[in-house]
C-alpha cells in the first residue's frame, strides 16, 4: 500500500497526537489492529509532535485539539508549514460540541474532523461506512482527495 502521496510502500505510517492516555490508547490498538496501518508515534502534545515529525515521517496525523503545552489549534499549522501535503484529522471530542471549531480546523487546512469515541459515528465507524460507499475513510489515509 503506498503512504501519503504514494511516496512509500507498505502500511501508513500514522501519529496519534492527543494528552489522553486512554484516548491515545484507544486509536494505538486500533492501528496496531490493521495490517494497513502503523503507529509511527504516539506523543501527548503539539510540541512533541513537532519534535517527532522528521522522524517519525507519518503519513497521516490523528491530532486533538484541546491539550496542554501546545494545543491542536496551534499545532495544526505549524505541522502544515513544514509538511504542507501532510493529512492531519482532527480527533477531538470538541468536534461534536462545536461544530464552527472543525471547521475552523478543515479551513486551516486539516483533512476531517471526528469525535474518537463517538461510537458509529465516531472515528472508526466512520471508516466502515465509507468503505461501502466506495470510499475509505478520512481519504487522509491514503494521501488522495475525494
Amino acid at each position: 500500500m503506498a503512504g501519503a502521496g504514494g511516496k512509500s510502500s507498505g502500511p501508513v505510517r500514522v501519529m496519534v497526537v492527543d494528552d489522553s492516555s486512554v484516548v491515545r490508547g484507544f486509536l494505538v490498538r486500533f492501528i496496531e489492529e490493521e495490517q494497513e496501518l502503523f503507529v509511527a508515534a504516539s506523543v501527548p502534545n503539539g510540541e512533541a509532535a513537532l519534535r517527532a515529525l522528521d522522524e517519525a515521517a507519518p503519513d497521516v496525523v490523528l491530532l486533538d485539539l484541546e491539550m496542554p503545552v501546545m494545543d491542536g489549534l496551534t499545532a495544526l499549522p505549524l505541522l502544515l508549514e513544514r509538511r504542507p501535503k501532510l493529512p492531519v484529522v482532527i480527533v477531538s471530542t470538541r468536534t461534536r460540541e462545536n461544530a464552527a471549531l472543525a471547521l475552523r480546523c478543515l479551513q486551516m487546512g486539516a483533512s476531517d474532523a471526528f469525535a474518537p469515541l463517538g461510537g458509529a459515528a465516531g472515528i472508526f465507524g466512520k471508516k466502515n461506512a465509507h468503505e461501502k460507499s466506495g470510499r475509505f475513510h478520512a481519504t487522509a489515509f491514503s494521501g488522495r482527495n475525494p
